[in-house]
């Protein structure tokens, strides 16, 4: 069981990784994927947590042993795995800024 968890957490901290990358200023998406400014710094902020989530995360797992693992890291990947749902539906339902520059 540790190992599929691990296995679970470390997709995680991909999928963490990615959204953060891509909602990162100087990533191309297609205009109209692109949030509203206020929807666009939701987006950060919740990225940044994401990041940090996963941070601690990692950071836990590292602590724990083979064949041990606290409640705490278990409600952190969960934590972590309902925040990159909500950031995944936020980009998703982003209404498209379709003004020129």
């Amino acid at each position: 069981m540790p190992a599929v968890f691990i296995h679970r957490s470390a997709a995680l901290i991909g999928l963490a990784a990615i959204l953060l990358l891509s909602s990162q200023p100087g990533t191309t998406q297609d205009p109209v994927q692109q949030p509203l400014p206020e929807k666009k710094d939701q987006l950060a902020a919740d990225s940044a947590k994401l990041l940090q989530l996963a941070t601690e995360l990692k950071a836990a797992i590292d602590k724990s042993t083979k064949d041990q693992l606290s409640i705490t890291v278990i409600k952190k990947a969960d934590e972590v795995e309902k925040l990159a749902r909500k950031v995944r539906e936020e980009m998703k339902s982003a209404p498209a800024d379709n003004s020129t520059k």
